[in-house]
């Protein structure tokens, strides 16, 4: 497809994370350059409990400007989490601050949010088997509940990887659109995490470049146009900035 008709995102809402600084160590100093050299407002920055103070001063030393959001080790126990959470507290200024953890972990970290009224855990879908219409549920499940306020996160390629297997690619699709629905009409905060992959798997051997797999992304981004408030980020997730800097190329308008 010409560039000139492919939809486009606001260049605003467009982001990295740090893994694609995976060949630097997914180190955060060098994402924000990155950042910065494509005037990018968004960083997600992956936490490794070991080297986060460190991490932490280089994002106030550099990061100042930026929009980020945290995202916590998969399976960390509850002394990690703990530790985590302070030390963002003590360290970081920007209000709210946006917490991601994987759906599989996510009641670990509520437990504690009671404790960080300034934190916003944004809840990212993972359970390997279900479906996206299994995670739109657990979504209305806490606004029945009237719990804290809480984003999503919806991991697209995953979404696709993850599901049943006499779900088709066609019906994966679907529930995607009936869950953006979802967002809109509840007026739910979402990150998107954008990868492109083919139809065989998730593994990294079957990434592809953005919009050049089988994922329906053009699709996606026509439908994503219509929630620009509640779109909070579009975030690239792939494990080199070539990859992640063709992809923002491709989409992102000034």
């Amino acid at each position: 497809m010409e560039l000139n008709l492919i939809p486009r995102i606001d260049r605003r809402k467009v982001g990295i994370a740090t893994s694609v600084a995976k060949e630097y160590g997914f180190d955060w100093l060098k994402t924000i350059e990155w950042a910065r050299s494509e005037n990018l407002n968004h960083v997600q920055f992956y936490i490794n409990p070991q080297t986060l103070k460190e991490d932490l001063v280089s994002y106030l030393k550099y990061a100042q400007g930026l929009n980020a959001c945290f995202h916590l080790p998969a399976a960390a126990g509850e002394a990690t989490i703990q530790y985590c959470l302070h030390t963002l507290q003590t360290f970081v200024t920007q209000n709210p601050v946006i917490i991601i953890q994987h759906q599989q972990w996510a009641p670990t970290v509520e437990r504690f949010m009671p404790y960080f009224p300034e934190m916003i855990l944004a809840i990212e879908n993972d359970f390997p088997g279900s479906e996206p219409d299994t995670f739109k549920d657990i979504l209305q499940e806490k606004l029945k509940n009237s719990e804290p306020p809480f984003w999503a996160v919806l991991d697209i390629p995953r979404f696709y990887h993850q599901a049943p297997p006499e779900l088709t690619f066609k019906q994966i699709t679907s529930q995607i659109d009936g869950l953006f629905e979802f967002l809109q009409n509840h007026s739910l905060p979402f990150l998107i995490h954008a990868i492109d992959q083919t139809e065989e798997g998730g593994e990294r051997t079957y990434w592809r470049p953005f919009l050049k797999g089988d994922l329906p992304w053009l699709h996606f981004i026509k439908t994503l146009r219509n929630s620009s408030d509640l779109l909070k980020c579009f975030v690239f997730e792939y494990e080199n900035w070539s990859m992640a800097k063709e992809g923002i190329d491709q989409i992102s308008q000034s």
